[in-house]
């Protein structure tokens, strides 16, 4: 694929906050990443390193570093009554709620030259209830795996790009991609309180470490944490600040 389908910095299009494109962005929005994994060193100074269980559904497999994420979003000056409003049920509703960045996420597998189905650990934004779709389109948002003969950090892996075709959950769950064509669900489905995106692959990967890549922009399900306490310092002024956290 074209350059542009790589990753780009910033934040590029409107907040997906609860269902709803917002009108004005928090600034900064902050991000805080979660590994799930324990670092122990050993007597030898190396070290141990514990991770997550990475089989999912009927042994297809979860990525390798599984991982949640925090947000902070601070608004200087939260004016607007239908946002103000939107804010408060968000943070008074019992159920998680979707948040959307226009940022990408990447999933990474291990091929074992056997195995086609794959999970992503979220939900895929673009396919989100409600269509999340940008006020404006752009190139890198797509979808993207990346097959690599040998791992990653091979320098002489070959590199085979897919675009893959979304399907719905009934078809990737009873029928068979084509060799060399990629599956991909749409709707995504849950596993225990989380919600994966299903991956089949026509022909398994090659086996080798690190070798499968899927390039997603992730839709998240949210609850909060905390608020910050309200000023009113300044008439008409009321800043707000939330952090949320990914549930599951």
């Amino acid at each position: 694929m074209a350059e542009i389908s790589q990753q780009h910095a910033g934040i590029r299009a409107r907040l997906w906050f609860g269902g709803k494109f917002i009108t004005r962005d928090p600034v900064p929005i902050q991000w805080e990443p979660k590994r799930f994994e324990t670092k122990t060193r050993t007597s030898n100074l190396g070290s141990r390193i514990d991770r997550c269980f990475t089989l999912g559904p009927n042994g297809g497999q979860l990525p390798n570093i599984r991982n949640r994420r925090s947000f902070t979003l601070p608004w200087s000056d939260l004016r607007e009554p239908g946002m103000l409003e939107h804010v408060d049920i968000l943070a008074n509703i019992g159920q998680p709620f979707p948040l959307g960045l226009w940022k990408q996420e990447y999933d990474v597998f291990d091929g074992d030259g056997q195995n086609q189905t794959f999970f992503l650990q979220r939900r895929l934004l673009l396919c989100a209830p409600g269509g999340a779709l940008p006020p404006i389109t752009y190139g890198d948002f797509c979808t993207r795996v990346l097959v690599y003969s040998k791992s990653y950090l091979d320098s002489t892996a070959v590199l085979t790009e897919y675009e893959p075709t979304m399907v719905a959950q009934e078809e990737i769950d009873t029928g068979d991609p084509e060799p060399d064509v990629v599956w991909m669900s749409k709707e995504g489905q849950q596993f225990g309180n989380l919600w994966l995106t299903k991956v089949r692959f026509g022909t398994p990967p090659p086996n080798a470490f690190d070798n499968v890549v899927v390039v997603y922009l992730p839709l998240y399900e949210v609850t909060v944490d905390a608020e910050q306490a309200r000023s009113f310092l300044q008439s008409m002024v009321e800043p707000r600040i939330f952090r949320v956290s990914e549930f599951g």
